[in-house]
C-alpha cells in the first residue's frame, strides 16, 4: 500500500494531460517541434496549473520512498520518474488536437515537482525528529495561510490607492448587500481560524489573535484585485469571532463539534446557491475532471483550490476530535457526492463527479500525513468525552445552542419560501409573509417536537401512574406546540392539517350527538368557545402520536424495573399508550371534519393494514431516526457509522411507508393526482417525476430528522441531564 498513492496521483497527472483522449495522427514535424518550443511565459493559469499539477507528485514521492529508501534516493526516483512522466505526456499530446505540447510546460511541471519534494523533506524530517510542535500544530499552521491565501484570490496585489477606492465604493455603494451562503462560509471560517490559533498559540491569546487575523485579512482584500469584498465577508468575520468567544470555553469535543457542523453547513449551502430549481434534471458529469479543464484555468485553479482548502479543514477538524482523516473522507464523500446529485436540479450549477474524489484523494493523503507522525504524537491521550447535555452543561450554553437553531431553521426556512415550485399551502403558511418573529416561532414550534417529548420521557419516568401521566402531558405538549404554532402560521394552514371546528353547528343543526346535547349546546349558547376547545382538541389528535412515540422511547429507554414499578408499571404505560393513540386516530381521521387529509390517505394496505397505519409507521420511523441521531456526537466511532447507516437506510423505507399510506389517485376538481404528489409537488395540476417527488421526500425527511434530533439534544441538556437522562441498568447498551 505504501506505493498506491504515488500510483494514483501519477495516473491523475497523466489523466488530466491527455484529456479528452481525441487521438488522431500528428503532422510529421510536431515532435521536433516541441522538443524546439522553450517558451516559459504563457498565460499565469497555464503556469500556475502546470506547477501545481506536480507538487503531489514530489510530496507523495518522498513520503512513500524515503522511510525504507532513504531521503537522497527518494528524492532522484522521485524527480527522474516525475521527468518521465512530464515528457512523455507531452510526447502523447502531440497526438492530441485540443492540447498544446511544449517543453516550457515540463519545466514548469519540474518547478512544481521541486516544490512539493522540498515541501515533502522538510515535513518528513520534522515529523521523524520527533522535535517541535506536533503534526496538528503544523497543519494547522498550513491551513491557516492557506485561508488567507483563499481569501486573497486571485493573488493579483497591487498598491494602487485608486483601487482601495473603488473597494470600499463597491463596499458602500447602494446600501450593504449580503449573501446567505457568503455570510455562512465567513462565519464558519472565522470559528475554524479561532480553532487553528488556539491550538497554536492557546485559548486566551486566541480571543485577540483571531479578530486581529480577520482585521488583517479583510484589510488585504482591498490591496489584492478581484478579492471579494462585500457585507457579507465583514458580517460573517464578526458573526464568526463573537461565536469563537462565545463557545471558546466549551470542551475541545464540543469546539470541535461546533466547527465541523460550521464548516459542513457552509460548504452544504454554497452548493445548493442559489436554491433556484431547474424545470428539469440536468445530467451529472462522470467523467473525472472534465469540468476543470474546461473554460479559463486560472478561475478553474482558483476554485479547486477552495474546495480542497475547505474539505481539508473538515477532515482535520475531525482529526482534532481524535477521528482518522482517511475514514472521515468517506463520509465527506459521500455528502458531497448527495450535494452533486442535489446541484442537477438547481439552476445554474452542474454536478460533478470530480468532488467526491478530490476528497478521497485529499482524506488518503492527510490520513499518510498522520501515519508518517512519531508514535508519541499519534498516541496522545484521548479527549475526555463529554455526553451532550450533560450536568455541567451551562444555562449560557444552552440559550447559545438554542439561538443558533433557531436562526439555522428560521435561515433555511426563509430560503426554502423563495424558492420556485414550492407547495402551494408552503408559500401561505405563514403570517406577515414570514417576518423574522414568524420564522423565530415556527423554529422553536418545531424544536419544541423533541424538547416536549423529552419532557413527556421525564414525567413518565418519574410517575408511579403513568396510565394517568401520559395522555395528560401528551395533551399539555401537544396544546403547547398549538400556541407556538398559532403564533406564527395563519389559521387556515392549521384548518387545513387539523380540520375545521364546525362541533358547534353539526350538533345543534344536525344532531349529531343525539338531542340531549343539542339542548345544552343551545344553552350554553357560545360557540366561540367551543370552537376554540375543539380547535385544541383536534390539533392534539393530529400532534399527540409524535411526542407519544418519541417520549416512549426516551422513557423505555430509561426504565429501570428496580425503580420504576416493576414491569406492571410498563404494561400500564404501553396499554395507555394504545388506548390514546387509537383515540387520536380516530378523531384525527375516522371523525375528521375535513377531507383534506382524509381523501389522501390509502383505505387498505397491501396486508389489510390501513394507510394511516403505513403513515403512524413513517412517524416512528422518524421519530427512532431523530433519537439516534441526538446521540451522535457523542457515541463512539463504531457507533457513529451505525447511526449514520441508519439514517441513509431510512430514506428509501420511509419513502415506501408514504407510498402505502397514500392514495396513488384521488380524483378531486376535475384533476387526477397522487397523494404523494399533492404533498410534495407545487400543486393539483403540475405532476413531478417520481425521481424528483423521492428527492424532495429525502429533504423533508432529513430536515424532519434534523430538526427533532437537535430538540432531543435540547432537551436532555435542560431536562434530562444527560445523553440518555437517567442511568441505564448493568450492561444495558
Amino acid at each position: 500500500m505504501r506505493y498506491v498513492l504515488l500510483g494514483l496521483t501519477g495516473f491523475l497527472i497523466i489523466y488530466g494531460s491527455l484529456y479528452p483522449f481525441d487521438f488522431s495522427p500528428a503532422a510529421p514535424d510536431a515532435i521536433v517541434r516541441m522538443f524546439s518550443n522553450w517558451k516559459l511565459t504563457s498565460s499565469r493559469g497555464d503556469i500556475l496549473g502546470n506547477i501545481v499539477l506536480f507538487v503531489p507528485w514530489g510530496l507523495a514521492g518522498v513520503f512513500s520512498m524515503a522511510p525504507r529508501l532513504g531521503a537522497g534516493v527518494a528524492v532522484a526516483l522521485t524527480a527522474g520518474l516525475g521527468f518521465a512522466i512530464a515528457l512523455g505526456v507531452q510526447v502523447g499530446q502531440v497526438w492530441v488536437p485540443s492540447r498544446f505540447a511544449s517543453m516550457g510546460d515540463v519545466f514548469w511541471n519540474l518547478v512544481g515537482l521541486a516544490t512539493g519534494a522540498l515541501l515533502g523533506r522538510l515535513l518528513l524530517k520534522h515529523l521523524q525528529s520527533g522535535r517541535g510542535k506536533s503534526v496538528d500544530t503544523l497543519v494547522a499552521w498550513s491551513l491557516i495561510v492557506a485561508w488567507v491565501l483563499v481569501e486573497w484570490s486571485p493573488l493579483v496585489p497591487s498598491l494602487d490607492f485608486q483601487l482601495v477606492k473603488d473597494q470600499v465604493k463597491l463596499l458602500l455603494a447602494g446600501g450593504p448587500v449580503f449573501s446567505i451562503p457568503g455570510i455562512v462560509l465567513q462565519t464558519a471560517v472565522a470559528l475554524f481560524l479561532g480553532s487553528l490559533l488556539s491550538l497554536a498559540f492557546g485559548g486566551r491569546r486566541a480571543l485577540w489573535l483571531l479578530p486581529s487575523v480577520l482585521g488583517s485579512i479583510a484589510l488585504g482584500k482591498l490591496f489584492f484585485r478581484g478579492a471579494s469584498m462585500d457585507a457579507s465577508v465583514l458580517l460573517g468575520f464578526t458573526l464568526g469571532t463573537c461565536g469563537w468567544w462565545a463557545i471558546y470555553r466549551l470542551s475541545e469535543d464540543r469546539r470541535n463539534l461546533i466547527v465541523v457542523c460550521s464548516l459542513l453547513a457552509a460548504y452544504t449551502t454554497e452548493a445548493l446557491s442559489p436554491f433556484v430549481l431547474r424545470d428539469t434534471p440536468a445530467a451529472i458529469s462522470w467523467v473525472p475532471f472534465a469540468a476543470m479543464l474546461q473554460g479559463s484555468m486560472m478561475t478553474n485553479l482558483g476554485a479547486l483550490l477552495g474546495r480542497l482548502v475547505l474539505y481539508a479543514s473538515i477532515l482535520q477538524t475531525f482529526r482534532h476530535a481524535g477521528g482518522t482523516p482517511s475514514i472521515a473522507s468517506v463520509g465527506l464523500a459521500f455528502w458531497v457526492m448527495v450535494m452533486e446529485l442535489m446541484q442537477t436540479l438547481i439552476d445554474t450549477r452542474s454536478a460533478d463527479f470530480t468532488e467526491p474524489l478530490l476528497v478521497l484523494l485529499l482524506g488518503q493523503g492527510m490520513g499518510m500525513l498522520v501515519a508518517r507522525a512519531p508514535a508519541d504524537q499519534k498516541l496522545r491521550a484521548a479527549p475526555p468525552r463529554h455526553s451532550l447535555g450533560g450536568q455541567t452543561d451551562s444555562r449560557k450554553t444552552q440559550l447559545l445552542a438554542l439561538i443558533a437553531a433557531v436562526l439555522f431553521i428560521g435561515i433555511g426556512v426563509r430560503m426554502l419560501l423563495r424558492l420556485p415550485n414550492i407547495p402551494y399551502n408552503v408559500k401561505e403558511l405563514f403570517w406577515n409573509d414570514g417576518s423574522i418573529a414568524d420564522l423565530a416561532l415556527f423554529a422553536l414550534a418545531l424544536l419544541w417536537a423533541g424538547v416536549g417529548s423529552v419532557w413527556l420521557a421525564r414525567r413518565l419516568v418519574g410517575s408511579p401512574v403513568p396510565e394517568l401521566t401520559l395522555p395528560v402531558f401528551a395533551l399539555a405538549v401537544s396544546l403547547i406546540s398549538l400556541t407556538l404554532l398559532s403564533s406564527s402560521v395563519t389559521a387556515e394552514s392549521i384548518g387545513d392539517i387539523a380540520g375545521s371546528s364546525n362541533l358547534f353547528w353539526s350538533v345543534t343543526n344536525e344532531t349529531t350527538w343525539g338531542e340531549v346535547w343539542r339542548q345544552i349546546f343551545l344553552r350554553l349558547d357560545a360557540p366561540e368557545i367551543i370552537g376554540f376547545l375543539e380547535r385544541c382538541v383536534r390539533y392534539s389528535s393530529f400532534y399527540a402520536p409524535l411526542p407519544i412515540f418519541l417520549g416512549l422511547m426516551i422513557a423505555v429507554r430509561q426504565w429501570l424495573p428496580d425503580r420504576c414499578g416493576g414491569y406492571s408499571w410498563l404494561l400500564r404505560l404501553l396499554a395507555s399508550a394504545l388506548l390514546v393513540l387509537w383515540l387520536c386516530k380516530a378523531v384525527a381521521f375516522d371523525w375528521s371534519s375535513t377531507d383534506n387529509l382524509y381523501e389522501l390517505i390509502a383505505r387498505d394496505g397491501e396486508w389489510g393494514w390501513g394507510g394511516g397505519g403505513y403513515l403512524y409507521a413513517v412517524l416512528l420511523l422518524i421519530c427512532l431516526n431523530g433519537l439516534v441521531l441526538a446521540d451522535l456526537p457523542a457515541a463512539r466511532n463504531g457507533e457513529r457509522a451505525g447511526i449514520l447507516l441508519f439514517s441513509l437506510v431510512a430514506f428509501p423505507l420511509g419513502w415506501w411507508l408514504l407510498n402505502q399510506g397514500l392514495e396513488q389517485q384521488v380524483q378531486k376538481y376535475g384533476l387526477v393526482f397522487s397523494g404523494v404528489q399533492f404533498l410534495l409537488g407545487p400543486d393539483r395540476s403540475h405532476t413531478l417525476s417520481s425521481e424528483i417527488l423521492f428527492m424532495r421526500w429525502c429533504a423533508v425527511q432529513a430536515c424532519g430528522v434534523l430538526v427533532l434530533g437537535v430538540g432531543i439534544w435540547l432537551g436532555n441538556a435542560a431536562l434530562m441531564g444527560g445523553r440518555a437522562g437517567l442511568p441505564r441498568s448493568e450492561g444495558s447498551a
